[in-house]
Order: C-alpha cells, then structure tokens, then sequence
C-alpha cells in the first residue's frame, strides 16, 4: 500500500477472528511492514493492546485518505492493563505500524491512501 509518497508491505487482517488476533504474541515487524484491518462498514473500532510485546503507531483511514493518527502507542509492561485505542471519528480501516514510522515517513492527517 502506499500513504501519501511512503510505499509499504502490509498483511491484511479482514475476519473478526483474525483481527482480534491482530499482532498479539509477535515479538516484532520489519521496518517497513505494517498490519491493516479491514472492516465491512465505517465504526469506530477499539483496538485493544493485550500481547502486545512492541509499541505502535496507528494510521486511521476512511475512504483514501487518513484521517486520525495515534503515534508511539505503548505496549502493555509488567502486567499492567492493556490500553484500548479508539479514533475519534468512524473509519473503515486502521493501520499498525512500530512506533516511530509515522514521524520518520512524515504520515499526516490528509494524507492519500492507495493499494498497489
């Protein structure tokens, strides 16, 4: 997929089972590797860090553009409770990436999304 001029692999997640699965339990993502989630219809879809063993950013998109971004989002640490992520508006797909990749790839709010 592409984000604004920012080419990137990314492993799509579309079934409930499979998005609630999401990246729980994986140690890490390649450097320019994200994980989308596709949903049937515009929400305002949670994402609950429990597993987590990295922090994230969040790209928030709705049609083919982004419209919310969550960066450096922390991973649960010595036990303490997972966060539980939310946009502000309704959207039809997010996108995980580590944290740090939004700022290094200048992603902004406005921003053109495609799929290659």
């Amino acid at each position: 997929m592409k984000i604004g001029k920012k080419e990137l692999w990314v492993e799509t997640r579309e079934t409930p089972a499979e998005r609630r699965q999401g990246l729980s339990g994986r140690e890490s993502l390649a450097d320019n590797e994200g994980m989308l989630f596709i949903f049937e219809k515009p929400g305002n879809y949670g994402f609950w860090m429990s597993g987590m063993k990295f922090d994230l950013d969040f790209v928030f998109i709705k049609g083919n553009k982004v419209v919310e971004i969550k960066e450096a989002v922390p991973a649960p640490k010595g036990g303490a409770e997972a966060a539980v992520i939310k946009p502000a508006e309704l959207t039809e797909m997010v996108l995980e990436v580590n944290s740090g990749w939004i700022k290094e790839h200048d992603v902004e709010v406005g921003d053109k999304v495609s799929f290659l």
